[in-house]
Order: C-alpha cells, then structure tokens, then sequence
C-alpha cells in the first residue's frame, strides 16, 4: 500500500501542478515575493496605527537608584568628633504622566490611518497588476500551446500530401518536382512546429516566474473566450474612476500631508499634562555617624501632583513655514488626481474600441477557418481525382494554417483585451450564452457560445 501511494505521488510529481486561470490569484497572494513584501508593510503600518493610538493613555515609569545601593565612607574632622558611615539602601519612584491636551496626538493618529490605508492599497494596486499580467502569461501560454497543436496538424497534413505526391509517382500520374514540393514544405512546417515548441518553453518560464513555481507544471488548455462585455463604455468609465484604488490613494496622500501640516502647527500650541511622582526611600545601617549601628532603619516617601504646562511661544515661523509647504504638497495632490482620471478615462475608452475591434476579428477569423478546412478539404479531393496539381494544395494548406493561426491569435487578444477592461473598470464579463443585450450583436454570441 506505501508503495503504491509512494508512486502515485511520483507520477503526480512528474506531471506537474495542474494551474487553472482561477488559481492564479491564489497563487500569486500566496508566493509573489512582491506581494509578500508589501504585505509586511501593511503590518508595519498596523504597528504603527497602535502605536499612535496609545498615546491616549497614561505612561508608567518606574525608577530605582541602587536595588540595591551600597554606601560606605568615612569623615575626618579636627574640630568635631570623625564621623563613619555604613548603609544599604533602595529608593525606588514611580511617575504616573498623563498627557489631558496634546496638539500633535489627533493629527499623528489621522497620518497613521492613512498611511495604514495607502499601504492595504499599495498591496491591492500590485495584486491587481501581478495579477493582470500573470493571466497575460497564463493566456500566451495556452496560445502557444494551441500553435504547437495547429503546427502538429499542419505537419500531419504535410506528411499526408508527401505520401500522396510519392504515391502519384509510382503510379505514373505524378512528377518528381511534386514530392520534392512537398518534402520542402514538410521541412518548412517541422521548422515552424520546433519554433512554436520553443515559444512554448519561453512561455511556460515566464508564468513559472511570476508564479514563483518550482517543477513542472500543467495548465488547462482548452483556449476559448472568456466572455463578452456587457457593460457600456459610459458605465465602464464611471465605474473604473469610482472603484480605482490609485485615485483612493490619491486621495489618502492630500490627508495624509494635511495631517503632516498640523503636526507642524501643533508645535506651537501648548501642551497639558498631568504628573504625579511617588517616590520613597529605604536604609539599613548608620550614616555620617560616630558609632555604626547595623540595625538603624529609616524609610521616607512622598507623593507630588502635579498640573503642567509646556508651550513653544516662538520658534521663529519655522513650524508655520513647514506647515505651509506641506499645505502646498496637499494642493498638488489635486493635480495629479485630475491627471491620472484622464489617464484612467482614456485607457478604459482605447481598450473599449479595441474590444469592439477585436469582436470583428473573432467573427471573421472564425468564419476564414472554416472556410479554408472545407476549401482544403475540396482541394485534396480534387488532387485525389487529378484535377488539381501538388501547388494548389500547398497553398491552401497554408492558407489554412494561417487561418487558424490567426483565429489562435485573436482569441488571445480578446481575452487580454477582457481583462485589462476588468482590471481598469473594476467590472466583470460574462459567459452567459442567452442574455439579451443590447450591446451584444447577435452574430458575435453565436461565435462565442461555439468557441
């Protein structure tokens, strides 16, 4: 039984991890060293926030000079009688501060909130982007996938028109340039099939990369759409500008450095707080004494309450001035929010048109496909008969190669195109075969729901 599980494990090993497009977020949040980074910051930030938070609260000091403190001497004098001394002693103190109106308190927990804001959405900003060209890997992937499959079949093609031609020339009916037509395309289609193989290698480093993935791994290779937009480019628009974590963070950044200008002011302004110091005294022995008496004890304590004032009059503006350039800082936040919504506004517009573009070239590479299988499939038969010569048939099998080639192609451009839509607008598409919307012609559902 432990050997058969033992090589159910190796076989698994072998095969590889076995990534579906889903996992991958999963995958990125649990390994992407970038991801986990950033994380740490977040805690760091967190820390912090508690940090700021406390002081709210009294601070507790405990002090103690000599635990315990030793004290031995001896005073000559020629006038009195010499006096000696021999104590142990400890005297600890205990100061209870409580701060009732600090300036800089509100403000420095506000920074910190903020600060604990901008790093949760540095961390979702990077997910986002990892995330969306980790699934640009993942889509290159299965393309270069499929191309090895096409170029496969592109070779079996070549192969059967080679044995056609030599069988021709046997026969009489055929000439020498046609097998030798058709061992040069073969040579051709292998070369195309072994580049294809090594895009594949490329491609499959690449998402092992990003992924942070050790050994072999496997994905789920059946290469479709992903779905189609149902959403409209002004809906697209205002969603990805309410939902963009960047212009959040923006945002956060302006009250961030308002925050900053009033801890500067702040100095300013007075401090209150109250103090209370318990403090108290404990000995053994004699001091400055003629005789030492090892069993004297004293003790003393006392206790003061106290009511303070600490307050910056004059420091000669440079609070009110370093306050104001971080004022100046807040306002040019302002700026750069209104730039990075156009920025935002005219990507989610350009990858809008190029979605419509790219629905025209699913459809019409869908319908050049299987145009070129039947034109292929009518031409071997003409060769077969003898109607048609070895060229012909060489040309449309290249024609269909090409076909399939670009509909391999435009598929994966669709689905890049899907995704940095949803990764722009924060909106997802759908698969729903049977909606029935407007924005989707009806010509382009019935090429989705066959792919």
């Amino acid at each position: 039984k432990d050997l058969l599980i033992q090589n159910e494990v190796e076989k698994k090993n072998l095969q590889g991890l076995i990534i579906k497009l889903e996992d991958i977020e999963r995958l990125l949040i649990s390994s992407n060293q970038e991801l986990l980074n950033l994380s740490k910051l977040i805690e760091s930030s967190s820390f912090n926030l508690r940090s700021k938070l406390s002081k709210r609260y009294p601070s507790i000091d405990l002090d103690i000079n000599g635990l315990p403190q030793f004290l031995y001497g001896r005073v000559e004098n020629n006038k009195r009688f010499n006096t000696k001394s021999s104590q142990i002693s400890v005297n600890p103190s205990l100061t209870i501060n409580w701060d009732l109106i600090d300036p800089q308190r509100g403000p420095e927990i506000k920074l910190a909130k903020n600060s604990l804001e901008i790093a949760k959405n540095n961390f979702l900003i990077k997910k986002k982007d990892l995330l969306l060209e980790a699934r640009s890997r993942f889509h290159k992937y299965q393309k270069s996938f499929e191309d090895i499959k096409s170029s496969e079949t592109l070779v079996d093609s070549s192969k059967i028109s080679l044995n056609q031609a030599e069988a021709r020339l046997q026969s009489g009916l055929g000439s020498k340039l046609d097998v030798l037509e058709a061992k040069a395309q073969l040579v051709r289609d292998q070369q195309f099939l072994e580049e294809k193989k090594e895009d594949f290698f490329i491609n499959e480093v690449s998402i092992k990369e990003i992924l942070n993935v050790k050994g072999n791994i496997q994905i789920k290779k059946d290469h479709r759409l992903l779905g189609y937009w149902p959403h409209t480019l002004e809906n697209s628009i205002n969603n990805g500008s309410n939902s963009s974590i960047s212009l959040k963070n923006i945002k956060f950044q302006k009250s961030l450095k308002e925050n900053e200008s009033n801890i500067l002011l702040s100095d300013n302004k007075p401090f209150i707080f109250i103090s209370n110091t318990f403090s108290s005294s404990f000995s053994k022995g004699s001091k400055l004494a003629q005789f030492i008496d090892p069993d004297e004890k004293e003790s003393e304590y006392s206790n003061i309450l106290s009511l303070n004032l600490s307050w910056n009059l004059f420091d000669g503006g440079e609070s009110r001035n370093s306050a104001n350039a971080k004022k100046i800082e807040a306002k040019a936040e302002n700026s750069k929010f209104s730039n990075l919504s156009n920025i935002l506004q005219k990507d989610i517009i350009d990858s809008y048109s190029k979605l419509r573009l790219n629905k025209k070239r699913v459809i019409s590479t869908s319908k050049e496909l299987k145009y070129n299988q039947e034109s292929l499939r009518l031409t071997r038969l003409k060769y077969e008969s003898g109607i048609s010569n070895l060229r012909e048939l060489i040309n449309v099998q290249k024609d269909l190669a090409k076909s399939k080639e670009n509909q391999i192609a435009a598929i994966t451009i669709y689905n890049l195109n899907i995704d940095k839509l949803e990764r722009l607008t924060g909106l997802k598409p759908t698969t729903n075969c049977y909606v029935n919307n407007a924005l989707i012609k009806k010509e382009f559902l019935n090429t989705f729901c066959s792919l």
